[in-house]
């Protein structure tokens, strides 16, 4: 199965000890795509103690196009 792992520095809030936070994107061809976050420090980045969603096409396009208009307002539009 396909995987990307978007992450930074950035920990989560409300712990001590807190663990960096990422996002895991997977895909299978032709059938599954699924974000979750995840914990950088446990074994095999687990999603178990995370959250995860399965998203169909629609769903996808929806993400994508709210992520480029969170982005552009954010930080203005590229050029």
């Amino acid at each position: 199965m396909p995987k990307e792992i978007i992450h930074d520095n950035t920990l989560l809030p409300g712990k001590d000890n807190s663990t960096p936070f990422a996002v895991d994107v997977n895909w299978i061809r032709d059938g599954i795509v699924q974000i979750a976050t995840i914990d950088l420090q446990k074994e095999q980045y687990a999603v178990d103690r995370g959250f995860h969603v399965d998203l169909d096409r629609t769903m996808i396009n929806r993400l994508i196009r709210t992520l480029r208009k969170a982005r552009d307002q954010a930080y203005g539009a590229d050029e």
